[in-house]
């Protein structure tokens, strides 16, 4: 059963996300008719919807894991040193303090927003270097096949205009190509995990251990060692 808080909360999470939606489509012209608007909609709120129950789920199970009280404990190792112990219970309370605390929700919105001005700012640089250099060595290892395309191209308003939907979507490939790459080699454009970064300062304080490393918990089950990074 809903309470009158969970849907005022999921009421007002919907309309923020519809809304921004909808700024973020006119900012991009990306409206034609209102089948286009009416499309933004519907599927941003399917969207919010699948967030907000996952969310819920989340929630719902680190009240599961508090009420619980089992008797696991966790080994509590900072870049690869043991600097103490937390039981399941006081990791779960943790958890559910940073997911519940809406300051590390507001920063997370933020860094999200930075991050995705921070790919925009790559972007910018790296695709029309990419087509600098790639129309440089199409020049190189084929210099009658570029200077035929130049000398057949016409510059009619027609071929203009199917010229520019077609690099368009060059310029798209690239883009999501580029940011393909560099995610998978490490870079990840400042984006931060502020609910993590707010659970390990909690572990860090139970703990006694003012330093800053890369925390990691484990613990024994059934012979096996289950690791769990922060």
């Amino acid at each position: 059963m809903f309470d009158s808080d969970k849907l005022k909360r999921w009421a007002l999470s919907i309309t923020a996300a519809v809304i921004a939606a909808l700024v973020i489509a006119f900012c991009f012209g990306t409206f034609i008719n209102w089948v286009s608007v009416l499309f933004v909609v519907v599927t941003t709120t399917v969207l919010s919807i699948g967030v907000n129950y996952m969310m819920d789920r989340l929630d719902t199970s680190y009240s599961k894991r508090i009420e619980a009280k089992e008797k696991i404990t966790w080994n509590v190792l900072m870049n690869g040193v043991n600097v103490g112990t937390v039981s399941d219970v006081q990791y779960a309370i943790m958890q559910q303090r940073s997911f519940r605390d809406g300051r590390n929700a507001i920063a997370q919105v933020l860094n999200l927003v930075r991050t995705v001005f921070c790919i925009i700012e790559k972007l910018i640089i790296a695709i029309p270097l990419s087509l600098f250099w790639g129309v440089v060595a199409f020049a190189i290892s084929s210099p009658d096949s570029l200077s035929s395309a130049l000398h057949d191209f016409k510059a009619d308003p027609a071929s203009i205009i199917t010229s520019v939907g077609s690099f368009i979507h060059i310029v798209l490939t690239l883009m999501f190509i580029a940011v393909g790459i560099m995610f998978f080699i490490g870079y990840r454009f400042g984006f931060k995990n502020y609910y993590s970064a707010a659970v390990g300062r909690m572990l860090r304080q139970h703990c006694n251990t003012p330093a800053d490393g890369d925390l990691t918990l484990y613990r024994a089950a059934r012979g096996d060692v289950v690791a769990q990074g922060i």
